[in-house]
């Protein structure tokens, strides 16, 4: 759970860890899609006030399974409240093989990430093809 503190209009509102607020049950992509069974996801958008690396963290075994296109925004403080650098966002999703860059015609700084494959290449185990009949 965390806590919701509701802003003057929908986007100030955020969650903390703080005492005040009200209660709102929390969870990561990836858990959210090993319980609902969903699969085929195609896009994830993401806007939770600085703490995008943790969402994106959090969905790490979805982004390389499902390979979808991820739009979010980059808050100039996102350092300050607690987030990740654009550099940090950057690299970590360069690791997943997926490509960043601003998304043209936006109010605030967006951007975008695209698989650059389908599907993230996993490393074979050395005894894969090896049984003896």
């Amino acid at each position: 759970y965390a806590l919701l503190h509701p802003g003057k209009d929908s986007g100030h509102t955020r969650a903390t860890a703080a005492d005040v607020g009200a209660g709102v049950p929390m969870t990561s992509i990836d858990a959210w899609r090993r319980e609902s069974g969903v699969r085929d996801i195609r896009a994830i958008k993401i806007d939770i006030e600085g703490e995008e690396f943790a969402g994106l963290q959090g969905a790490r075994e979805t982004l390389a399974q499902e390979r979808p296109t991820i739009v979010f925004e980059m808050l100039g403080n996102a350092v300050a409240l607690g987030g990740a650098t654009r550099e940090e966002i950057v690299a970590f999703l360069g690791g997943l093989a997926y490509r960043v860059e601003e998304l043209a015609g936006t109010h605030s700084p967006t951007l975008v990430a695209r698989p650059m494959a389908r599907a993230v290449p996993t490393p074979a185990r050395a005894d894969a093809g090896s049984r003896e009949a």
